[in-house]
Formats: C-alpha cells, structure tokens, sequence
C-alpha cells in the first residue's frame, strides 16, 4: 500500500507517528510523511518521504501572537486549516490510506475529498467511556466520564464549526457537518482509531466499541545510536544519579514556572539535568549542581542515567519515562499533562503532580525527595517498565492496519 501519515505541532506529535512510518515501510509499504518544515530533516534521515504542511500550530501560542484581537486570531487560525487542507491533499493524492493525528484535525475532510480510506492514529484517548473523563478537562464525578467527552467536543465543534463548513463548502466542495459535530458521525461511520499507549498505563475501556484499538507505545529505535557530547558525559559521570527536569517544547510558555522550580531545586542536595524547552532561563545563577540540555538529547539515552524525572506531562515523555522505569512528578502545563500526571501518581510510578501556580518552595522539595529517595515508588516504576518493554506496539499497529484495509476491500 502507499500510505501518507499526516502530522503536525511538537516533536511529541511527531516522533511516535514516525516510528509506526518506519514500521510500515519495514513491512513493504510505500510511506509519505506531511509533517511541519522544522521536521523534514528528522523524517528523511529515516528513509521518509518527506511533504511539507505550512503553519505549526504551535505559533499562534508565540508572543507576537498573544495581544492580538480574538477576530484577527480567528482569522490567522483560518489560514492555517486553509494550508493544512491544501498541504495534506497534495501529500495525499494516489495513496491508498491516510493515517492521521487529533492536531491535524483537518485530516477527515482531506481524506473525504480525495476518497481515500483513513484511519485515525492517536496517543491521547478521546472515545467516550465510562472509567475516565476526558482527559482535556478537570476531574468530574464518576457518572459524568462518558459525557464529559460529548459536551467537550460538542463546545470545541461549536468554536471552529464555522471555519470548517466554509472550508468544505468553499475549498472542498464537501457538504457541511452538522452542529452535533465529528464525534457523533465517527461513531455512526465506525471509523477506526489506534491508540498509541499501553495496556498497562490505561486498559483498554471495556465500552469501547470493536473499531477501536490499544496497541502499546510507539518507539524510535534508532535514537539508541546516540553519542552525547563530552560535557554531558562527563557531568553524568562525577557524581551521583541527577534529577532530570524536562519541559519538552513548551518552555517558552511556562518561563516563570521553570525558573521557580529550578531556583528552588539547587537549594537541594540533588545534582540537576534540565531541558528547560527554550525558556530564557539567564535569571537563574550559574551553579556546578546543574547541566543544561536542548530536546536533541534523546529519552533513550538520558532517561537511564538519572534517578528520577520532572516533566510538563507530554504523552510522549510520560510513556519514554515509563518505559525507562524512573519515578515521575508531572508539571502540569497544558490540556492532557494533568491526566497523565494523575494516572502515573495512581500507578504508583511517580509523586503528585505539582499543579501551578506552585504556592511555596516546600512542595517542590517535597516531591524532589519523594522521587529521589522513595523506593516503593522505584521499584513499581521498574515493574511497569518490563510490561511496557515486552510489547511490540509498532508491529501490532502495523497488523491492525492491514487488517483494517483487508476488511474494507473484501
């Protein structure tokens, strides 16, 4: 089959996405990858065809962006589903499926455009259930899980329904998706979805329907290869195991978060590995205690040299964490982090998570020494990570995959 994978947004949004690329072509696939320009080099020195898709996301959140009128906001975010439409069928045009993301939502009208099958590929849960709340919200009473799903997405449909239908109408020719919204037609259409995490972190809901699908965490293998450079490894050789703090991409959104932190962090006795994302951490005082990284420096190789690990919560993070075996604390900082943070405290892998605004210095030593010094929290984090270790996500997606289609053409 030839296959074109749609993405875009943070390297957590591609990176999964582009080991299952790797595992379809290893199966004898023909595989495009549309991702965002910042990832083209990361895609083709993997063998990748590469397609561009203008417009990350991700920009509107940046500074020139943040005075500008809601209505002016509006209409740049036009522009960007304009070029993501247009992008994705160009990437699109003679494959016989179309894998796509949640952040590239606009992927069910290209693949209704072009009459291509497609199959959504996600990291985060979004079908409703019964045994969690939509992850995208603050807690709710156990009766109102499944429809904390409905009444979300029937309000996000309600902000870009708009935007949509005159994309459809005006650009694709489609005719307009009801004011119910993508949810309800998903479930009427049985529309496929593969989910990207473990068993063993979140098992798979018992009310959700046959279409839908838990495969276990999609890894890049090739990162193993990595040489750091001597600094690094110098630093995480002279002394005993570091804290890892990691932001992931977002620093420049949560600076005063990080600093806090940080500041308060080398007042302890723990030496420090910080990714601290592209914040503007010049504020903080020079210290031999901590070793500043960038996001090139891969999981697989720092995750098992330190001793425990503080994170924004990104999916992607939490599963490379998981699978490493080091206790968590999550730094909650957008949508799904607090989830995840509240699903690896209940696991018993990790501390609470540390909801911002943090209030006083104390918790934030509190939960340093919690993930540095409890060993029931250790050797839970080891135990989860064998399970995760031994699954093959990547190979059962691809199986689900062709099967699905072997399904449609029959």
């Amino acid at each position: 089959m030839k296959i074109t994978i749609l993405t875009i947004g943070s390297r957590g949004d591609v990176q999964p996405f582009l080991a299952l690329a790797i595992g379809l072509k290893n199966a004898g696939h023909t595989v495009n990858f549309g991702a965002n320009p910042g990832f083209k080099d990361f895609i083709e020195s993997r063998g990748i065809k590469f397609d561009l898709i203008k417009n990350n996301p991700m920009d509107i959140l940046k500074d020139e962006y943040k005075n500008t009128p809601y209505k002016e906001r509006r209409k740049i975010y036009y522009e960007f589903m304009t070029n993501w439409i247009l992008d994705g069928i160009e990437a699109s045009k003679n494959s016989d499926l179309i894998i796509f993301t949640p952040v590239y939502h606009v992927g069910y009208h290209v693949a209704e455009k072009l009459k291509i099958p497609f199959i959504k590929c996600s990291y985060v849960p979004y079908t409703p259930t019964k045994e969690f709340h939509n992850p995208f919200i603050k807690s709710v009473p156990y009766f109102l899980n499944k429809p904390s799903y409905l009444i979300s997405q029937f309000f996000e449909w309600q902000v870009i329904k708009n935007n949509i239908n005159k994309l459809r109408k005006e650009l694709l020719g489609l005719n307009p998706i009801p004011v119910t919204g993508m949810l309800r037609k998903q479930h009427k259409e049985k529309m496929p979805v593969i989910y990207g995490f473990s068993k063993f972190v979140i098992p798979r809901p018992v009310d959700w329907p046959g279409w839908i699908y838990v495969t276990g965490y999609w890894f890049l293998k090739d990162l193993e290869n990595y040489t750091p450079n001597k600094e690094l490894e110098d630093f995480i050789n002279s002394g005993s195991q570091p804290l890892f703090f990691d932001i992931g991409s977002l620093g420049q959104y949560s600076e005063k978060i990080i600093t806090k932190i940080l500041s308060v962090l080398l007042k302890t006795e723990y030496r420090i590995v910080a990714n601290p994302g592209g914040a503007d951490i010049s504020k903080l005082n020079n210290s031999k205690k901590i070793y500043f990284v960038d996001g090139s420096v891969p999981h697989v190789w720092i995750l098992p040299r330190v001793k425990a690990v503080m994170s924004h919560g990104g999916p992607g993070t939490v599963a490379a964490v998981l699978r490493a075996g080091k206790p968590l604390a999550v730094v909650p900082t957008y949508g799904d982090h607090k989830f995840w943070g509240n699903r690896v405290y209940n696991l018993g892998v990790g501390a609470q998570p540390l909801l911002t605004p943090i209030q006083n210095d104390e918790l934030i030593i509190k939960t340093a020494d919690e993930l540095m010094n409890n060993e029931s929290l250790s050797k839970n984090a080891i135990a989860l990570s064998e399970k995760i270790k031994k699954e093959n996500g990547v190979e059962k997606a691809v199986e689900i995959i062709e099967e699905v289609m072997r399904k449609r053409i029959s």
